[in-house]
């Protein structure tokens, strides 16, 4: 049985799900899955997902691993004809819940300025770079309270994420593993 879980499932849906948020549907799907650390399990440990918005539209690419060391991981790189956009580190929240502190807690699930992100615009013809400072999320107690309402009977706008949306990601990560499986791009 073919099972391409491990971080498909893991943290590769949190990262489709937040292309397909971002760019929409894409209209085709390109995927390369890999065990690299040769640890005997079927299931990848690394993947490279391409997602295609046709002609002249976006190509995103979501990757994930683990097998890199760094020390400060590049989690978002948005680059444009006009500008781009780099933000190093992962959510703090799981290190701050590791550490003690709890939703509700003064500063939780808010990162520190040196986690900023770097915003780099044309200005004329020079670009021109500035820090976007990070700004204060929702924290997992939030989703998880919406979460608790839509069980309740609190309506659609209480569900974190609707099931059409869910559904849609779906459709790409099984794409993602077609692809992976065969080598050939899966369109839409």
């Amino acid at each position: 049985m073919d099972h391409a879980g491990g971080v498909v499932y893991d943290l590769g849906t949190h990262l489709l799900d937040q292309a397909y948020v971002l760019f929409g549907m894409p209209k085709s799907v390109t995927a390369i899955f890999s065990n690299q650390r040769n640890d005997g399990e079927a299931e990848p440990d690394s993947i490279t997902v391409m997602l295609g918005y046709g002609a002249g539209g976006a190509l995103v690419t979501a990757k994930a691993g683990v097998i890199c060391v760094e020390t400060e991981q590049l989690r978002y790189w948005v680059r444009g004809t006009k500008g781009s956009f780099k933000k190093f580190h992962l959510d703090i929240q799981e290190d701050q819940l590791k550490a003690g502190l709890k939703p509700g807690d003064k500063g939780f699930g808010i990162e520190n300025d040196d986690s900023s992100g770097k915003l780099v615009v044309l200005e004329g013809d020079k670009p021109k770079s500035s820090i976007f400072k990070n700004v204060e999320p929702k924290t997992y107690a939030a989703l998880y309270d919406g979460f608790a309402k839509a069980i309740e009977g609190g309506g659609d706008s209480a569900v974190p994420v609707k099931a059409s949306e869910a559904r849609d990601v779906l459709k790409i990560i099984e794409a993602a593993r077609e692809s992976a499986k065969t080598g050939k791009t899966v369109t839409f």
